[in-house]
């Protein structure tokens, strides 16, 4: 586990470097801790399946992501579908995890009324709580708040 939590920690340098880079080429803040960090938990994405220890291995990698943006003083949240979260994760997150208590922006189909029953559906882990819904119409994505 501490292989894939340092490989979580790694890739938020990188994605970091990249954001940094393209920021800074248009003028933008550049700053890591004056933004959200969303951590896009989606099954298009590369991650280990077969076994629990698979999906513990996915949960290791994840909290590295979050502990590398947490340390340079950003905020984090979570980005996934309640399916997606538990065929990644296998819902193993302990209790001293780092991702309890997030904030959450939840995908939601296709249409607003969606979007909004999912402000209300339960957060991804304990304590959490669902404070963005997205819907698509006409494939382009629309964002709901629920606070």
């Amino acid at each position: 586990n501490a292989c894939s939590w340092l490989y979580g920690w790694n890739r938020s340098i990188y994605t970091e470097g990249l954001f940094k880079a393209a920021a800074s080429s248009k003028g933008l803040n550049a700053n890591t801790a004056e933004y959200t960090w969303w951590l896009d938990v989606e099954t298009i994405n590369t991650w280990q399946s077969g076994s629990n220890d698979a999906l513990i291995r996915n949960t290791a990698a994840i909290e590295g992501f979050g502990a590398y943006y947490l340390a340079k003083g950003a905020k984090i949240g979570l980005y996934s579908t309640a399916s997606q979260w538990a065929e990644i994760t296998g819902n193993n997150v302990r209790t001293d995890s780092n991702l309890n208590k997030l904030p959450n922006w939840r995908p939601s189909g296709s249409s607003l009324s969606n979007a909004k029953a999912n402000c209300k559906v339960a957060p991804l882990t304990p304590g959490g709580s669902i404070v963005l819904t997205q819907y698509v119409v006409k494939n382009l994505d629309n964002n709901h708040s629920c606070i």
